[in-house]
């Protein structure tokens, strides 16, 4: 659950909602400046089989939490939902969730599995490892605001690290035995896939959360601040440039350069959002059901 205060209110975005928007990105990723996904260069997904599979992944990339959203932990002080990051979140809980979301799917659809096992350990490696490749680091940490690990929880997350090398050998062996897809997990595959997941996670957080840190000072969230995207993928993975994102007003928001199918490009995303005057007595579910869904409607445009 992504949660945000906003004027004394919480706003709250699932994690599969917004998985789903990172998807719909995926989906109109690619103009004539930017290779859509499955056709980076020197490979062309003529079937748009590859193309399909990655789109899959990067919705289904948060699937790990479906069962945590139907019913979540609770924050004693005002009894909704816990934040993603919210410090009471069992890390062991998250390891679980990530492994759940990577075996979901991986019979019917192995790279998207695999591009999903890559997409958590990026997220945990930088913490652990100082040398860590900066190409894949996450826009959550572009401004070098790394998380932390507490030394007692170093030998958990190295050991999960060791779990995901041991499913991605597996998940790529997958994809390889079927002999039209030996080239998906090559390098000049695989990297740019693994680096858009991270990238259209990044737009989406921006505009489901306060998570992405701003350029300017403190954190707005839901399209309100000015933030970098670095290493994004172009025409293939040796070819990367960097995106700026700027927010202009009334939830439109500019990219330069502009890297989607459409201009502009209408986002929305499905919000909860719950009045500080709003009580908190009785039952959850009984509440939360009772909390009318809120569109958030976006433009995305290259002016």
């Amino acid at each position: 659950m992504l949660r945000t205060v906003r004027n004394g209110d919480v706003w709250f975005v699932s994690q599969p909602d917004h998985a789903a928007v990172s998807g719909y990105l995926a989906a109109h990723w690619g103009n004539k400046r930017f290779s859509p996904l499955g056709c980076f260069s020197p490979v062309v997904d003529a079937a748009r089989s590859l193309r399909a599979e990655c789109v899959f992944g990067i919705a289904q990339h948060d699937n790990g939490w479906w069962e945590w959203e139907a019913d979540p932990e609770l924050c004693p002080s005002d009894h909704l939902p816990l934040d993603l990051f919210d410090d009471r979140m069992s890390r062991q809980g998250g390891f679980r969730r990530w492994l759940a979301g990577i075996e979901r799917n991986q019979d019917r659809h192995p790279y998207a599995s695999l591009l999903i096992s890559w997409h958590a350990y990026w997220l945990y490696e930088p913490s652990l490892r100082p040398d860590s490749d900066r190409a894949f680091l996450h826009p959550l940490f572009w401004k070098d605001n790394t998380p932390t690990i507490a030394r007692e929880e170093v030998p958990a997350t190295e050991r999960f690290l060791e779990q995901l090398a041991s499913v991605q050998l597996e998940l790529a062996g997958r994809v390889q035995s079927d002999s039209r897809h030996t080239s998906w997990v090559e390098p000049a595959l695989l990297h740019p896939h693994v680096r858009l997941l991270q990238i259209l996670d990044g737009i989406s957080l921006a505009i489901c959360s306060a998570l992405v840190p701003s350029c300017d000072g403190p954190t707005c969230g839901h399209g309100e601040d000015r933030y970098p995207l670095f290493d994004v993928p172009s025409s293939s993975w040796e070819d990367r440039v960097r995106i700026d994102v700027h927010p202009l007003g009334e939830r439109r928001i500019r990219f330069e350069p502009y890297p989607f199918d459409r201009d502009p490009l209408p986002v929305t995303v499905p919000a909860r959002v719950v009045s500080n005057r709003q009580n908190a007595d009785g039952p959850f579910h009984v509440r939360w059901q009772a909390i009318p869904q809120t569109l958030l409607r976006y433009e995305f445009s290259s002016v």
